[in-house]
């Protein structure tokens, strides 16, 4: 909601005309990011094809980040929740090195002078990313550190798939889901245990 007899009328126009940005701006950060997250895939693979989506929607496609062991499909890699902490929480950033990255306001006096508001600024990736990534470490984004293509996990789920009499190279992770397959742990099965049944994505995290 905006409050008019805070922001004035200018003031309104602008954050609507800012609003208006955001469905384009939006569209923009998903595209440069799958292509990023593309360029992790192994060439191999990404010389078969030059459509992005997909190579990242293939039920073979993990990632996986320096924060957690977790292989990560898409298009849940854009919502993990490691690189969605506040960046104070992140290893290795900025803020850990300064302390817990609260500043504390000095106490205002009679004597401060107000300070005249900040002009408003066009929403573009240039002006948002810094501030993103100064809370919030900026997501998921065309650049991100600490993201990588999980190799392991993709193994695994090209042994799972060829077991399922299914094409690696061409079933995506939906269709896997729809054919809900289940899979069965040899390793971990025995007389005395039992059968140790599975989904197939719970398979892939077992198998290295």
């Amino acid at each position: 909601m905006v409050k008019s007899n805070t922001l004035g009328t200018q003031g309104v126009d602008i954050v609507l005309k800012q609003v208006a940005q955001l469905p384009g701006f939006i569209t923009e950060w998903r595209q440069k990011t799958d292509q990023y997250l593309a360029s992790f895939i192994p060439r191999s693979q990404r010389q078969k094809t030059n459509d992005n989506m997909s190579l990242l929607g293939l039920a073979t496609t993990f990632f996986q980040c320096d924060m957690c062991t977790e292989p990560i499909s898409y298009p849940r890699i854009l919502m993990h929740d490691c690189f969605l902490r506040p960046s104070g929480a992140i290893a290795g950033s900025n803020h850990n090195a300064q302390g817990s990255g609260i500043r504390k306001e000095k106490k205002r006096t009679s004597q401060d002078i107000p300070r005249e508001p900040r002009p408003f600024r066009v929403i573009t990736a240039d002006t948002l990313w810094p501030t993103l990534s100064e809370k919030f470490g900026a997501g998921m984004h065309p650049g991100r550190a600490g993201v990588a293509f999980h190799k392991e996990a993709s193994q695994s789920a090209r042994r799972i798939i060829l077991s399922c009499d299914e094409n690696p190279d061409t079933i995506t992770y939906a269709e896997m889901d729809q054919k809900d397959v289940r899979v069965q742990c040899l390793r971990c099965s025995s007389a005395a245990k039992g059968k140790l049944v599975m989904r197939w994505t719970i398979a892939v995290s077992r198998d290295f």
